[in-house]
This record gives C-alpha cells, structure tokens and sequence, in this order.
C-alpha cells in the first residue's frame, strides 16, 4: 500500500495537557511517535481524538501549543461553533468537570444539534492506530479498516491493589475492542506473555516493539546548564542519587527513602543527598510521612516534582547513580533513559 491514510490516536497527549501527574511514560512514548509520524514521507498522516468529547477539546488545545503538529491533517483541529465557544471556558474546572460527564445519550443530543462533534475520522482511512485507549465503535464496525492498538501492561488486572480507582474495566474494554481483525502492539515479551494469558487471542497477532530513549538523553557535561537547572529545581551542589517516577506505592519509593537512610546512617555520609523526580500521584502522602520519619536525612532529600523533559538529561548526567525499584511494570523508560545519559542504574 503505497502513502496509505493511517489515523493516529492522540487522546492520551490531550490528558498530559492539562495534568502533569498524566505525562508517564505512556505520554512520552505517544508523543514522541506523533512527533515522527508527522514528518514522515510514507503516509499520509491524520491525528484524532477518538475517546471523547472532553479528549477532542483538550487535545484541540494541545496542538495550538504545539505548532511542530500543524503538518498533519487534523480532523481534532477541524472544530464546530459548539467546540468553539467552550474551548475559551475549557479551563475552569466545573467546565471540564460537566463536559467529563457528556457520554452516551447526551453526546447523541449535541452530534444532533452541531454535526461534527463527534467526528473522529476523515472520509479515506486506511490504517487506525490506538496508542492507549480502547478502539472506537465507528473504528470496529468499519471492516476495510486495518486496526492496531497499542498494550503496555496488564497491571490493572495483575495487581489492582496498585491503583487509586478500579482500572480493571478499562483493561477490559480495551482487549475487547480488539476483534479478530485487529493487531495488537506491545512494549516487552512480559507483557505479551500477561496478554496471552489474560485474553483469548491469537499470538502471532501480537507485536512486541520496544520502547526506546529519546535522542535528547546523552551525557550532558555543560556546568552553566546544570547550574541553572539545579536552581530551577533547588537541587543543592552536593553529589545525589537520583530517582524518577510518579509517586504513588507501585513505584516503591518508599523503599528508595528508608535505603538513602540507612546509607547515611551506617556509612556516615555527610554530603550525599537523594533527588526524587516526578509528579504527585495516588496516595503519595505516605512518601512524605516517610521522610518526615528520618529526622537526621530529611532536609537531604529533595522532592522536585514534575520535570520538563528538556531538563532531564542534565539532571540525569549529573547523578552518581539512578535507582529504580518499581514493583511491577511493562517496560520502564527511566532506567533506559540514564544508561544513555551514563550514569549506573540500580533497578528491580
């Protein structure tokens, strides 16, 4: 199939928009592929917003602050004077909370009133790509369409009890709307062996593509660049172990603190600190109990936040050493990521 029409999913990016504790690995993985898919000369690209209204408006506002996208043909930019009026007053939170609720029936109502707004396709596609979500029912019914969807881990399933809400419906809905016409892409063997084992479904129709580190992580030796950032993020001069991940329980960063500790403790280290990198997720609170335990480390461990990603390589390079025990994933970019900037990777 020579320039095939290939529909690119971008509904998880829209999400990361607007909430840093969104932007995982998953985000960084999708939008990294968009940003190719977008210069590349054997398809013709088209992005969407396939899971829903409140997704299509968030991801209407994604792409206006990311112009590096206006090279695809975009249906999700292709808004009505319904998506028009609210995107101004998208931003207050009763806005998004009302528009969260708009499925099913009412969606019926306003497709009636304003056509077009649910419109997640051109009229020629050749190729559908879901990167996260679950296929839309148009995608499903639609047989000359060729259909991938992506699946990086069943952890919802295998372990719930990692989870603030119950994710098992959203595993379910998404293997479900893969029908025997549909391919399914996956980041490790681990997850394929999760999928086969969790769904009926032929194994040879499963693909495993690994992730890879972006080409902005390398070993960045610039002393004016990390200074600046380390003010940015009021990481002090002293040498530091570093850490990144979301902070909730799955990523046992718990551990990592009750380690740092004991290292001081029993080495009696004086100027080693621990960097904790990432945004805030489900019950983070007991992470910061933890550290308001250690009495004599506590002011050495720094809690940063969400990182942009340009900063990263640098905060990366400069640590003498990256640790990373998360209890369970399908893939885990980070460790990836600090081998490229250099540094030893102490992982689970």
């Amino acid at each position: 199939m020579k320039n095939p029409n290939v529909v690119f999913d971008i509904s998880v990016l829209g999400t990361g928009f607007y909430l840093n504790r969104a932007r995982t690995g998953i985000f960084r993985v999708v939008e990294n592929l968009a940003s190719q898919l977008v210069y590349s000369s054997e398809i013709n690209l088209s992005l969407t917003a396939a899971e829903s209204l409140i997704h299509k408006i968030q991801c209407y506002k994604y792409l206006q602050a990311n112009p590096d996208f206006e090279a695809a043909r975009d249906p999700v930019l292709e808004t009505n004077r319904f998506e028009d009026w609210l995107c101004p007053y998208y931003p207050n939170p009763g806005v998004r909370t009302i528009l969260s609720r708009l499925k099913g029936k009412s969606i019926a109502i306003l497709s009636r009133l304003y056509p077009g707004i649910n419109s997640i396709l051109p009229e020629k596609v050749d190729i559908f790509h879901s990167p996260f979500h679950p296929l839309p029912r148009q995608v499903i019914k639609n047989r000359s369409i060729k259909k991938f969807i992506t699946v990086y881990d069943l952890i919802p399933v295998l372990f719930p009890q990692y989870f603030e809400f119950k994710e098992t419906s959203f595993i379910e809905r998404l293997l479900k709307s893969c029908r025997d016409d549909c391919w399914i892409t996956t980041i490790s063997e681990s997850t394929k062996a999760d999928i086969c084992n969790y769904h009926q479904i032929d194994e040879s129709r499963i693909i495993v593509a690994y992730p890879a580190a972006s080409e902005i992580f390398h070993k960045s030796n610039s002393v004016s660049q990390l200074e600046e950032i380390k003010l940015k993020y009021q990481i002090p001069a002293q040498p530091y172990i570093l850490s990144l991940s979301t902070l909730e329980p799955r990523k046992n960063v718990e551990h990592v603190i009750r380690s740092f500790a004991k290292l001081i403790q029993e080495n009696h280290l004086d100027d080693l600190c621990l960097v904790l990198v990432g945004a805030r997720g489900w019950n983070y609170q007991q992470i910061f109990e933890t550290i308001s335990n250690f009495d004599n480390v506590k002011n050495r461990i720094i809690v940063t936040g969400y990182v942009d990603d340009k900063d990263l390589a640098a905060i990366y390079s400069n640590a003498l050493m990256f640790v990373y025990p998360s209890l369970y994933e399908g893939f885990g970019l980070p460790p990836l990521e600090a081998m490229h900037c250099g540094i030893p990777v102490i992982t689970s």
